[in-house]
């Protein structure tokens, strides 16, 4: 979910801001989604195993301790190949699609652009810095910006240059839902299973209050999407 979602993330921008007006059809905009979701997901797999092994263990390990075990096969050098080489195919296959169907070549060397500066990102950064980053300068951003947009007085002010007020109301609107996360983070720490002893656990604990909360973004988010006719 956490794949599709962050893939889901990248369409509406590349639609409504870089006008990659090449996607057109359902099928190249799923590719779409597929290639950037899988940017953060499956990259850092790639580079660094040892890393992304042990975030998945500590997220799994709050649960069920043992069943981290069951991952181990994902981290051979044998997978780990056979994952980059679908994700170069599958990143060349789209790309190569919307350079053909490209009137503008401005909006597609945007996201190809793109779609190179996020592998090179996730192949340089080790994971957790990486997917932090990504999070709240790249991710969080772009649904922000797509959230501002949807407030006809927010659109208003923008138009005049007025900058602040616009920070100031969606960060008005966002505080009790904010608040809400908080309280549920306090909530997982007392239910887990295994109760967070190390910094390690504190940060795992907050990656599962991420997928978590996932859901129901995933929700809104979809619904603007048919909403907006952008899947």
């Amino acid at each position: 979910m956490t794949w599709l979602h962050w893939g889901q993330g990248e369409l509406y921008p590349l639609l409504a801001f870089a006008d990659a007006s090449y996607l057109r059809e359902p099928g190249q905009r799923a590719l779409t989604v597929l290639v950037r979701g899988a940017a953060p997901m499956l990259v850092p797999l790639v580079a660094f195993p040892g890393e992304y092994e042990f975030v998945a263990a500590s997220l799994v390990g709050l649960f069920d301790p043992g069943a981290a075990d069951a991952l181990a096969p994902l981290f051979e050098p044998r997978a780990r190949l056979v994952v980059g080489a679908v994700y170069a195919v599958l990143a060349l296959v789209t790309l190569g699609l919307g350079s053909v169907r490209a009137t503008d070549r401005r909006p597609w060397r945007i996201d190809a652009g793109e779609v190179g500066l996020l592998t090179a990102f996730f192949l340089a950064v080790p994971p957790i810095l990486a997917i932090g980053v990504y999070f709240c300068a790249w991710h969080s951003l772009r649904h922000i910006s797509r959230t501002v947009f949807l407030d006809g007085r927010s659109v208003a002010l923008l138009d005049r240059g007025r900058i602040s007020p616009v920070v100031r109301r969606f960060a008005r609107d966002a505080a009790p839902l904010t608040a809400a996360a908080l309280a549920l983070l306090g909530g997982l720490y007392l239910v887990v299973p295994e109760t967070p002893a190390s910094t390690a656990d504190l940060v795992a604990l907050y990656l599962v209050l991420i997928a978590v909360l996932t859901l129901p973004h995933v929700a809104i988010v979809t619904w603007l999407d048919r909403a907006q006719n952008v899947l």
